[in-house]
């Protein structure tokens, strides 16, 4: 009976025993599978972090060289980086000194800013943005910036970065070209010769001399080519010299020519014409 619970408890021992073996086996080769993950995972995140590395690198070497003046800001405006361009435009440094964008937009101007503002949060995005700000030296600039969002891994906002180019010099000549073309439109309409623009024959702008000589209004003349109001029998003429003026043969000329008024009245007209390239 003894002899018999022995023989019994060898076997459950022998059997337990061989239980662990394989158990032993499998923990050693999950532990070296285990290890094996381990070295490709380190591996892997050396790659990672190489890459990452680079890239950093990558970025800020465009980040200080980008001829533009860039900033990066938090979410209220207050300016934590700034490239070389940006420090030299503003006056200001971040790295030296607190400020906020919201503080330098032209008094006039933050309407409009803050309306813009409003559609960074909303799209992520804004471009073409046109203001006035102000320097530290208090100097007033335009400027012209493309806006954007920079999100986190949950793609959540946490900073903006606005691209700022000055285009200061840009609005003074359109405000001088603006303002030639005014007193240009002045001479003009006030000449006592008729002046007619055209435009590949299409009558584009005419003065109050011609309007009153033809016995149209500006709106209708605005509405009919050289040619309507020529008379056929000098239209070839004309064409000759208009086919050496386009192709740069002459760069003007001048010819006697009728016209057609309104009212079916013919009457000549020293014609000039110069060719506006």
């Amino acid at each position: 009976m003894v002899e018999k619970k022995i023989e019994i408890l060898e076997k459950k021992l022998a059997t337990e025993k061989v239980a662990r073996e394989k158990a032993e086996n499998i923990l050693e080769r999950k532990a070296l599978d285990l290890y094996n993950i381990n070295l490709e995972l380190k591996h892997t995140n050396n790659n990672l972090k190489k890459v990452v590395e680079e890239k950093t690198v990558q970025l800020e070497d465009v980040f200080e060289t980008i001829l533009d003046a860039y900033i990066l800001m938090d979410l209220y405006g207050n300016v934590l980086k700034m490239n070389p361009a940006a420090i030299s435009f503003f006056g200001f440094d971040s790295a030296k000194e607190k400020f906020n964008v919201v503080d330098i937009i032209y008094e006039e101007d933050i309407e409009y800013a803050m309306t813009s503002f409003k559609q960074l949060f909303e799209k992520g995005i804004f471009l073409n943005f046109q203001s006035r700000i102000y320097t530290k030296s208090k100097e007033v600039k335009w400027v012209q910036i493309n806006c954007s969002l920079v999100y986190d891994a949950d793609g959540l906002p946490v900073f903006a970065q606005g691209i700022v180019r000055d285009i200061t010099q840009e609005k003074i000549n359109q405000e001088i070209f603006n303002q030639q073309k005014r007193e240009l439109s002045v001479i003009v309409d006030n000449s006592t010769f008729g002046i007619v623009l055209t435009e590949q024959g299409r009558i584009i702008k005419t003065n109050k001399a011609i309007q009153k000589a033809l016995c149209y209004t500006e709106e209708e003349l605005n509405q009919l080519e050289v040619n309507d109001v020529s008379l056929a029998e000098d239209k070839e003429r004309s064409y000759e010299y208009m086919q050496k003026l386009n192709s740069g043969e002459i760069e003007r000329f001048s010819i006697n020519k009728r016209y057609k008024t309104k009212r079916g009245k013919i009457i000549w007209a020293r014609t000039s014409v110069a060719g506006v390239r």
